[in-house]
C-alpha cells in the first residue's frame, strides 16, 4: 500500500541520515528457543560468574559491589584506569546489564564473583 511504502521510505531516510543502515538480526529457525543462535549478551538469569566473565572481571566486579570508583579500582588491582573502564564495559555486555548498579545488585542476588 502506499502507506506502507511511504513508512519504509521515511524509516529509509532517517537511517541515511544517521550515517548507516542498520539490519534486524534474523529471527531464529522455527522451533527454536528464543535465544537460539544470539551472539548479543547472555541473560542476566542464566550466568554466573565463573561461567563467563575472566579472573580479572569477576575481581573488577566484585570492587564495583563494594562501591569503588574505576580510579580506587585501578589502585588496588594496580592497573590503569582506562583498563578499568573497558573491564566494568565487558562485565556490563557479558551479564547483559546497563549500569553499575545493577552490576551490583546481580553480584548479590548471585553470590560472591
Amino acid at each position: 500500500s502506499e502507506r506502507a511504502l511511504l513508512s519504509s521510505l521515511t524509516a529509509l531516510a532517517v537511517e541515511a541520515r544517521a550515517g548507516g543502515t542498520r539490519h534486524a538480526p534474523a529471527p531464529p529457525p522455527t522451533g527454536s528457543p528464543p535465544n537460539a543462535g544470539s551472539t548479543g549478551p547472555r541473560s542476566e538469569r542464566d550466568t554466573a560468574p565463573a561461567d563467563v566473565l575472566s579472573e580479572r572481571e569477576r575481581e573488577v566486579l566484585q570492587a564495583m559491589a563494594e562501591g569503588l570508583s574505576n580510579k580506587l579500582i585501578a589502585r588496588e588491582l594496580d592497573i590503569s584506569p582506562h583498563t578499568v573502564k573497558r573491564h566494568v564495559a565487558n562485565i556490563l555486555d557479558k551479564l547483559g546489564l546497563a549500569s553499575r548498579g545493577q552490576a551490583a545488585a546481580w553480584l548479590r542476588r548471585h553470590g560472591t564473583a
